[in-house]
């Protein structure tokens, strides 16, 4: 059986990031919402419209799930989209996978950050800080903003799992 490893990186509020207003006014933020992918955990089934742009071969190693996610001031949705990797090492903005076992265990850096991360586990990271005057907004406002960065592996997944058809 063919395999390959899928690595769903989540950010929010910034990756994900969300923004509590902490005084004065600000008007609501940006609105994104473009989902480009799913991952099914019961049937280890990754499908969607980025899912296109990768071509299911012998050389493709991993696949790489980047996006981003704002709440609160800073607005709302998400957007997310996929990424093939068919050599090693591969870099994808502060992360850098320099290699995985045959058991699926992942060795990477995230932002100088050296990490081993087994397959089924997730790596978080939390950080706050303080915006003034925050872009876009419709007044002067200082706003706390929340950002989590998560790194899960899926592990190693089948090549017949990945549907490229959206």
């Amino acid at each position: 059986m063919l395999s390959v490893l899928w690595i769903p990186v989540r950010k929010r509020s910034g990756n994900p990031r969300s923004g509590e207003v902490l005084n004065g006014t600000c008007g609501g933020g940006m609105m994104i919402g473009f989902p480009m992918y799913s991952f099914n955990r019961g049937t280890r089934e990754l499908s969607g419209m980025s899912a296109r742009e990768i071509v299911v071969n012998d050389s493709l190693k991993i696949v790489y799930g980047d996006g981003v996610s704002l709440g609160g001031a800073l607005g709302g949705g998400a957007s997310t989209y996929l990424t093939p990797a068919y050599t090693l090492p591969f870099e994808k903005g502060r992360v850098r996978i320099t290699g995985v076992s045959t058991e699926g265990v992942v060795i990477l850096t995230n932002g100088g950050e050296t990490l081993t991360l087994p397959a089924g586990e997730t790596w978080t990271n939390t950080t706050t800080s303080i915006t003034r005057d925050f872009p876009g907004s419709e007044g002067t406002c200082t706003i706390m903003i929340t950002a989590k960065e998560t790194l899960y592996n899926a592990g190693i997944l089948a090549k017949s799992g990945i549907r490229t058809d959206g």
